[in-house]
């Protein structure tokens, strides 16, 4: 069974998915409002700050992992739809 935090990158992987399917995009803050409404919490067991770097390393961090299991097709789809409030590839912010 994975773990919470392999569970959580899912639910992010999944969202993407989600988003790429629908030509839609989704900024940091909004995808913290995302998490927090759906009680989805950081590893410290709570809510997500909207704006702030913590929802940045958890894009970064997902996305690698996608990287490190070699999932390129899942990849791929975050930096078309995971965004800062310029528009661009928000993981590494």
């Amino acid at each position: 069974m994975p773990n919470a935090k392999n569970m959580k990158k899912m639910y992010i992987v999944k969202l993407a998915d989600f988003l790429a399917n629908n030509g839609k995009k989704m900024s940091g803050t909004e995808l913290a409002q995302h998490l927090n409404q759906n009680k989805i919490t950081t590893d410290a067991n709570k809510p997500f700050k909207e704006g702030t770097r913590g929802i940045y390393v958890l894009i970064n961090a997902t996305y690698k992992w996608l990287d490190k299991l070699g999932l390129e097709e899942e990849r791929k789809k975050f930096p078309n739809v995971f965004v800062d409030k310029s528009g661009e590839f928000a993981w590494d912010k």
